[in-house]
C-alpha cells in the first residue's frame, strides 16, 4: 500500500491522492506529466500556427485543420507514422512534429483537339499526379505538335511527364502544323 513508508495519517485526502499516483507511477515505470514544445509542419500547406504543447500521457486536444490548394487534407501523423487526432493520447516523451498528410484532389482534364480527332476526349486524374498518357490525335494532313494549356495568357507545354498542380477541371489544347 505505501511501499516508502510515508505517514499519510495526518494529510489531507488531495496530499494522499497525490502521493499514491506518484508511487503508482514511479512502480509501473511510468513518465510524470511533462508538456513538451513541438510544431505542425503543414507539408506544402497553410496552418494558422505552428507551435504544438502537449503533455506525455494526455490527450493531444485542439489540432488545427491546414489547407493547400487542389489537395484534401487527410490528418496529422507523428514521426512514426501514426495518425493523431485531438483525443490521441501523447505517448512520445520528447518534443516533436506532426506532419500533414494530404491527398491531391479528383479533377476532369478535357482535352480539345482543336479541329482533329482524339482516341479519348477526357480523363480523371489527382492533383500532384503526373498527366500521365495522353490522346493520340490525328488531323488529315497536319501534324500533332504538342499539348499545352493557357497560363497566364500563355500556352504551356504538358507532356506525360508533367506533374498536374493545377487544382480544378481545366482542359488542354491540341496543337497542329500547317501541314506543309
Amino acid at each position: 500500500k505505501n511501499p516508502l513508508n510515508y505517514d499519510i495519517e495526518h494529510a489531507s485526502l488531495f496530499y494522499k491522492y497525490k502521493i499514491k499516483h506518484l508511487l503508482t507511477s514511479v512502480a509501473l515505470g511510468m513518465m510524470p506529466a511533462t508538456a513538451w514544445d513541438g510544431r505542425f509542419d503543414a507539408n506544402g500547406g497553410y496552418c494558422d500556427g505552428t507551435n504544438l504543447d502537449v503533455t506525455y500521457g494526455n490527450a493531444y486536444g485542439y489540432l488545427p485543420t491546414p489547407t493547400r490548394d487542389g489537395y484534401n487534407f487527410l490528418g496529422w501523423y507523428d514521426e512514426y507514422g501514426n495518425q493523431i487526432t485531438s483525443s490521441s493520447i501523447c505517448q512520445i516523451s520528447h518534443g516533436h512534429t506532426l506532419t500533414a498528410k494530404w491527398e491531391g484532389k479528383q479533377i476532369i482534364i478535357t482535352f480539345d483537339p482543336a479541329g482533329g480527332s482524339c482516341n479519348y476526349v477526357s480523363a480523371q486524374k489527382r492533383v500532384g499526379e503526373t498527366y500521365g498518357t495522353l490522346p493520340s490525335c490525328s488531323n488529315g494532313t497536319k501534324d500533332f505538335i504538342r499539348w499545352y494549356m493557357i497560363v497566364d495568357g500563355q500556352k504551356v507545354t504538358v507532356t506525360e511527364f508533367t506533374t498536374i498542380t493545377t487544382g480544378y477541371n481545366h482542359t488542354l489544347y491540341a496543337e497542329w502544323s500547317d501541314g506543309s
